[in-house]
């Protein structure tokens, strides 16, 4: 299974997990691919970083939509939850260059 971490979404714990189905379909259906994040700024767009938590968010809940998302988080999580973006693909950062 992919690393993990944990995160709180409408007061409740939820376990962002990034395995390669979840990337694949994050590139398919809205395009964004993980090599372009930090280019031009695109990775700050709320709207990317919402599709980055929803392909977090499919491995618990594969019927979750982004819409549907995007009305569970309040603006005040979103720090927090950025900051396990970090901790989950630093690592495999990490791991590639071993």
């Amino acid at each position: 299974m992919a690393k993990t971490a944990t995160v709180m979404i409408n007061g409740e714990e939820k376990k962002l997990a990034y395995p390669v189905g979840a990337l694949i379909k994050l590139e398919t259906q809205y395009g964004i691919k993980m090599a372009d994040l930090g280019k031009d700024g695109n990775s700050e767009s709320l709207d990317v970083i919402l599709k980055m938590i929803w392909a977090g968010l499919i491995h618990e809940n594969p019927e979750l939509t982004v819409d549907e998302l995007g009305f569970m988080i309040d603006i005040t999580e979103l720090p927090e939850i950025a900051a396990k973006f970090g901790d989950i693909f630093g690592s495999m950062t990490k791991n590639s260059q071993k």
